[in-house]
């Protein structure tokens, strides 16, 4: 049988022979079997591709702006609240361009990022830089999610598998605007990959970060791969520093460029679907049973907390075991607490979804709720009486922080049990956002500072060392005129870390706990 053969000779693949076996037949018939199609490009893809040059112009000034920014120097400056606000307004660019742009939802996570990238500069607790930091970064994600689908009626899970499917699919990604670089130089219109070549280089685009990814984490696991790494990729063995500069921010424009203009292309090409998947309903006495039973368990408790613990504390014959103080008290269940109170949170919201909304379960979880506020107000008094033995450090700001936002959260539980439309995800990223920005921009090691100098008085300067943030009440209520032993560390601290940066990276709190440790 003779073979069709196209111009390059090679054998035409369309047409396959296929002989499929039927009974009680000797026959045999041909058909044609096709090669399977790529999916359709979308429109909103295709807008974006046609516009490539003006689009991928906004990208490289973020990536430019990243650059320019955070090369060779500190990430917690100004550098951060100027990279953010060019960032926002690339992405507004962007998404009003293509007509993708959500009124209500941009200007509230534009807002939040902004707010988010003013606490940078304003502190150096490195714990609040690296959470506002993340939440830019979910704030974003929210942003490009909310852009091309509806979020009204997701859940958690929902926005973490999108979040994921987000990145990730921008990995996938990364090797589309280097395609379409490529072809728009070669004086060509931007397409989708059709050849080998563009897939080439697709694959080297995404192995680019992987290969760094796992590069990292092999030198962690074994120090000779690392001081081998070290060796090689060390510029300034060979080159000067101004030339290890500039590759530096040369690699970072192109990171940087090419991952967001593959965020926004995995948005346009495959959105995440606006659509909630309906889960499968279980029955409900399964819940109604072993929250029963958890109830009962927390009703002794609770009644526990209000006998001894709660009437003790208002009445002062609080009786503890032999041999344990108050603080020992409050140390040893307090964690414990906190665990369980975010628990029956999350409890409440699975049983919620997945039970249905019986009364009986409604009952049971109402009651379980109230348990809640009572474990943690128990968490909360146990903590006062710590910090009133061992002052207040930001952790101990924190956890308190964290139980009066469990206490709002989980109010908003309370009325999702009774009224399924209530928006709880909207609620609870918005009272996240405001409750984080309260306590950031409070500076909490300020607030310790202050208050262990009032619970303490002079002995607060020999038993605290004051972070950077604190500093500055520190010198000014007399912490370092005695030269005490903390003054040469927070000294040494200052420096390195002053030496690290240049006006790019400009800190308002370490530029005050400079100036206080030298009028001071």
């Amino acid at each position: 049988m003779s073979e069709q053969y196209d111009m390059t000779g090679a054998p035409e693949p369309e047409s396959v022979p296929v002989q499929p076996v039927t009974e009680g037949t000797a026959s045999q018939t041909y058909q044609t079997a096709t090669a399977p199609q790529p999916a359709p490009e979308g429109p909103l893809h295709a807008k974006l591709r046609e516009g490539f040059t003006r689009y991928l112009g906004a990208a490289a000034i973020v990536g430019l702006t990243f650059a320019l920014t955070f090369t060779d120097t500190a990430w917690n400056g100004v550098n951060a609240l100027i990279f953010t606000a060019v960032l926002i307004a690339c992405t507004a660019y962007i998404l009003k361009g293509l007509g993708a742009w959500p009124a209500g939802d941009g200007v509230f996570c534009c807002a939040g990022m902004a707010l988010l990238a003013g606490v940078i500069p304003f502190t150096m607790n490195g714990f609040v830089q690296l959470v506002s930091g993340a939440g830019i970064v979910v704030l974003l994600a929210i942003l490009l999610l909310s852009a091309f689908g509806d979020m009204r009626g997701w859940y958690f899970g929902k926005l973490f598998g999108a979040g994921m499917s987000l990145f990730f699919g921008a990995l996938v990604k990364v090797g589309e605007p280097v395609t379409y670089l490529w072809r728009v130089l070669a004086g060509k219109k931007a397409k989708k990959p059709d050849g080998k070549a563009g897939y080439v280089l697709m694959g080297l685009a995404i192995a680019l970060p992987l290969a760094i990814f796992v590069s990292w984490l092999l030198a962690l696991a074994d120090s000779v791969f690392a001081d081998v790494l070290g060796r090689i990729f060390d510029l300034n063995v060979s080159v000067s520093h101004a030339v290890s500069v500039i590759i530096e921010g040369i690699v970072w424009f192109a990171v940087i460029t090419i991952f967001f203009y593959a965020l926004i292309s995995r948005q346009t090409d495959r959105p995440v679907p606006s659509d909630t998947r309906e889960l499968r309903q279980w029955e409900s006495v399964v819940a109604v049973t072993f929250t029963a039973v958890l109830l009962v368990i927390y009703a002794v408790f609770c009644f526990i907390q209000i006998r001894y613990l709660f009437a003790g504390l208002i009445m002062g014959d609080m009786k503890l075991p032999g041999g344990t103080s108050y603080a020992q008290y409050a140390r040893e269940g307090f964690f414990q607490l906190l665990f369980v109170s975010a628990l029956n949170g999350l409890i409440v919201l699975r049983c919620t979804r997945r039970f249905g909304r019986g009364r009986a379960l409604q009952i049971i979880l109402t009651a379980i709720c109230a348990c809640t506020y009572i474990m943690m107000l128990s968490s909360a008094l146990r903590m006062t009486l710590y910090v009133q033995t061992y002052g207040l450090t930001f952790l101990r700001i924190l956890v308190w922080w964290f139980l009066a936002v469990l206490a709002i959260l989980m109010g908003a539980i309370l009325v999702f049990i009774y009224r399924p439309g209530f928006p709880l995800l909207r609620f609870f990223v918005a009272v996240g956002l405001a409750s984080w920005l309260i306590l950031a921009y409070s500076r909490p090691d300020r607030l310790s500072v202050l208050y262990n100098n009032y619970r303490f008085g002079e002995k607060a300067a020999s038993l605290y060392r004051p972070e950077l943030d604190g500093v500055g009440p520190a010198a000014r209520l007399g912490w370092f005129d005695q030269k005490n032993y903390w003054e040469s560390g927070v000294m040494r601290e200052i420096e390195s870390r002053t030496a690290e940066r240049d006006l790019r990276a400009f800190n308002i709190a370490l530029d005050e706990a400079a100036g206080a440790m030298k009028t001071g």
